[in-house]
């Protein structure tokens, strides 16, 4: 993703944390944001927002999917959401993985 840039902070089991992902210099409208979550990692309900208006993905498992998005006059994209580490989180980094794809061309 074209200027793509994530941002977390520590955390121990328990605790939630808020996560971020920005899209820079995007012109793909209407776009569907793919993140999927890191293992152990659990999305907190009502807490996600898109270009600070609030959004619910389609949950499948790990994967949170934002559809319909239109970038902000300065062709940006940016998912703040919270997530919660369960018991089932190991210590170490951990990273979302992230895709932007083009609804119109499917890609």
């Amino acid at each position: 993703i074209p200027g793509l840039e994530r941002w977390s902070l520590p955390l121990l089991r328990g605790e939630k944390v808020a996560f971020g992902i920005e899209a820079r210099g995007t012109s793909i409208n209407p776009a569907t944001l793919v993140d999927v979550v890191p293992p152990g990692f659990i999305y907190v309900t009502g807490s996600a927002r898109v270009n600070g208006m609030a959004m619910e993905p389609v949950i499948d498992g790990r994967r949170l999917e934002f559809t319909g998005l239109t970038p902000d006059a300065d062709s940006r994209l940016k998912l703040e959401l919270t997530l919660l580490a369960s018991a089932a989180v190991s210590p170490g980094n951990h990273t979302n993985t992230a895709q932007l794809i083009d609804e119109a061309l499917n890609r």
